[in-house]
């Protein structure tokens, strides 16, 4: 499931993302914490490929993870050089 800004193609909108928390179809598991970093400076890294993105990192927690349907992680996104 994507998410971005209302009404950009192709990503369910937070209007959509709330409605299935609160009608209970979804649960998100949070990753967000990370050892010896704050919530702005994040290490966590996404990097873009052609089959997708790498994801490096490590998080110390996640939340609710064991009865969670869906998955949430704070990262960076690294942007493509050239």
């Amino acid at each position: 499931m994507r998410f971005a800004a209302d009404g950009e193609p192709g990503y369910l909108s937070r209007a959509r993302w709330l409605e299935a928390i609160g009608d209970r179809r979804m649960l998100l598991c949070s990753a967000v914490a990370e050892r010896g970093a704050d919530y702005w400076n994040l290490t966590t890294t996404a990097t873009a490929s052609y089959t997708g993105w790498v994801i490096n990192g490590s998080k110390i927690l996640a939340s609710v993870s064991p009865a969670a349907t869906h998955f949430y992680c704070r990262l960076k996104a690294a942007r493509p050089s050239g």
